[in-house]
Formats: structure tokens, sequence, C-alpha cells
């Protein structure tokens, strides 16, 4: 089957290699190397901000990169080139489906060729009730690509629920997880020091409502526990950052500084070498929004989690503890408090997590899952299976 994959993630010529590739959008790319494994022609789409000759590069066996010139992102013009490059690359070589990993990206699918199948991938969508006019326009737009879309794939069935709510036909989604490179995060492995403290750790980045400040105000009636931030910029960057500001002023006011650590964003063997370390990986955010992928990285590596209930990663007193979406500090307080002292339980959410992080979270197994997504969204043919031919066959 030939599947283009378009995302709106800025790359740059130099980083045109499918290491830093996966290093800096790790889930478009990890599915594109799954998806060619299994037999599979797949092209992927990026825009970029500096000129490019033309052609494409096979950045792995089976995977193929075409850089779009678009100009800075945000600039007018930018969603049209987009479109139009797509438009033109397509003219003589149209793909069997595109799979477009944001709304943006989704538009210009849909705007340069609207005879192509669209899988629509919602997974990193925030979908909470809308709270301001941009917000609204935004969500206006995924509803209607939704509506488009031969098929929309959702991180859970709270995400699905929303995008019913908003008009999308349920009939048209697929649950897919998070892939997770079983190779790097795993139980097994080096851990990052740490101090005599317990450890929290929260990988879902600083920006407001992602959970990090919700952690930190929890933080008080933890006590005997700190708390590691990874994500946001680099860690060089972290000093002149607006939200690590806003998060290091919040800790200095409660009194938890000293306890509060942000290590900017980590390379994946680093990040995995934190989750080993973490007595209690925490993902908090303060509304529905679909979390990445740190969940599955953490019950990879062992690790028991405390997680908004916005998907279906974590199972609720089997890999971990749930709480609301709008559940409070204090509230998040008490389970992280009850969790903290109970070694016996967070062993057995971290053994049950991993196992079910390598049931059900591989990159072979989501690859099989989108897949049958792709299936019913092209709906004119079936996979013949790799060991035939290993592509898509019409008929």
């Amino acid at each position: 089957m030939h599947i283009a994959l378009v995302t709106g993630h800025e790359t740059r010529p130099e980083d045109a290699s499918f290491e830093r590739l996966v290093a800096a959008d790790s889930q478009p790319r990890a599915l594109a190397g799954a998806l060619a494994d299994r037999g599979h022609d797949v092209t992927m789409y990026a825009p970029t901000d500096q000129e490019v000759s033309s052609g494409s590069d096979e950045v792995a066996p089976g995977v193929t990169l075409e850089l779009a010139y678009v100009g800075a992102t945000g600039e007018p013009g930018s969603a049209k080139r987009y479109a139009t490059f797509l438009e033109e690359t397509w003219r003589d070589d149209q793909p069997d489906l595109a799979h477009s990993f944001s709304c943006s990206a989704g538009l210009a699918v849909v705007a340069g060729d609207d005879e192509v199948p669209l899988v629509l991938d919602c997974r990193a969508v925030e979908v909470p009730p809308t709270k301001s006019l941009q917000d609204a326009r935004w969500a206006k737009l995924q509803t209607a690509l939704g509506r488009r879309a031969k098929r929309t794939l959702v991180s859970g069935h709270p995400q699905a629920d929303e995008l019913a709510r908003r008009g999308i036909p349920r009939s048209t989604m697929s649950v897919v997880s998070y892939g997770v490179d079983l190779a790097v995060f795993a139980p097994e492995g080096d851990a990052a020091p740490r101090t005599d403290l317990h450890r929290l750790v929260c990988a879902d980045g600083l920006v407001a409502d992602q959970g990090a400040e919700k952690v930190v105000a929890a933080l008080p009636h933890v006590p005997g526990t700190e708390l590691v931030i990874a994500g946001g910029p680099s860690l060089n960057a972290i000093d002149t950052d607006d939200d690590a500001i806003r998060i290091r002023d919040l800790a200095e006011r409660l009194g938890v500084a000293a306890r509060v650590t942000m290590v900017g964003t980590l390379p994946a063997a680093e990040l995995a070498d934190l989750f080993r370390s973490a007595d209690v990986v925490v993902s908090v955010p303060d509304n529905d929004t679909p979390r990445g992928p740190s969940c599955v990285e953490a019950m990879a590596c062992g690790a028991p989690l405390v997680a908004t209930d916005v998907d279906d990663i974590v199972l609720d007193g089997v890999s971990g503890v749930t709480v609301a979406a709008g559940a409070s500090p204090d509230r998040l307080a008490v389970v992280l408090r009850r969790l903290v002292a109970d070694d016996p339980r967070r062993t057995a959410y971290g053994i049950a997590g991993a196992d079910r992080a390598a049931a059900c979270f591989s990159w072979g197994r989501v690859a099989t899952d989108v897949e049958t997504a792709y299936t019913s969204a092209v709906r004119t043919g079936h996979f013949t299976g790799r060991d035939l031919t290993g592509k898509y066959r019409i008929g």
C-alpha cells in the first residue's frame, strides 16, 4: 500500500535522517518505520522553512521523506503552499491514502487533493469544550475534517465521546494507542541518579494546563518527595522560558522550590533512565487534553502511574491510579501520598504496566491497529499479508 504520512511538524533539511526524525517527532516517524517493516511503501511529508532542492530522500528502507518549503510556520500563505506542494506531488503519483497528524496537515491534504482518502489523527489534539474564539474556530475545523475523513484515530473512548458530541461520526472512529520503542523503554536498564527522597516524575512538558503546575501545587502535602519535570525547551533554555519561570515562581511561593527540578526535553534513552528512577510517574492535564506518549513509555519502564482518565492507557487499580481531569491539587496529593507510602502496590502496578506496554503498545501492535483503520478507510480491498506481497492489493 502506498501511504502518505503528512505532518505539521517543521523539519529542517539537516535533520533528514531517520534517527533525527524519530528524535524530533517520534510517533509519526516510528510508525513510518513500522509500516515499512510490514511491507508498505511509506512517504512522509513535512513542512520546512528552508529552501530545499527538489526530489525525495529515502531515510529508511521503505520510507521516503519529502520536505515542502512553506516559509515560516504561521506565515501568511504557508498553509496554501503546503497544499499546493501536495497537489503537485500527487498529480502523477497519488497515494492510496493520506494519514494526517494534525488539523493543519489534514487541511493541506484536503485542499491539495480531495480525492485521496483521509485518515485524520486526533490523538494529540485537544478536545475539551472550547473557551475562546480561536479555540472555537480550531474545533470547527477539526470537526469539519473529521466529517470529511474516511477514518478518525482517537486515543481512547473519552476522546471519542467528545468528538462524537461535536458531530464526527462515531462509526468512523478507531481507538489506536501510542507506540513505544521497547528496546529503549524497558524495566531493565540504568536509572537516573536520585536523592534519598521519594521521586515523582512528570514528563508532559511545562505548558499551562498540562499538569506540571498541579503536581507542584500538590507537593507541599506530599512530604519527603521530590518532583522532576521533563519536557519543554532544552535544559540550557530553561532559565529564560516563560513556562519554566511560571512553575519556578509557583514552587517558591509554596516553599517547595528545593524539591522541584526541571530538566528540559531529554533524549529517549535519558528519559527512560529518568522513568526507571521514579517512584511514581504523574500525568494529570488540567483538562481533557489527550496526553502524549509519556504514559506508555513510563509504563514500559515499569513505573507506576497516577494519571487522568482521559484515555484507555492506564488501567485504574492495575497499572496505576486514575483521577478525574478536574481533580484538585488536594485530591491529587491524597492519591500521591498513599501510593508513595505503599511499596508493594507500586511494585505490582509497575510489573502490570510493563506487561501491558509490551502486549499492547509495541510498534508492531500499533501498526496492526493502524492497518485495520486504513482498511476501513479505503474499503476497496484487503491486506494480503507480508508473506504474500507485503502490499495492499485492490479487489
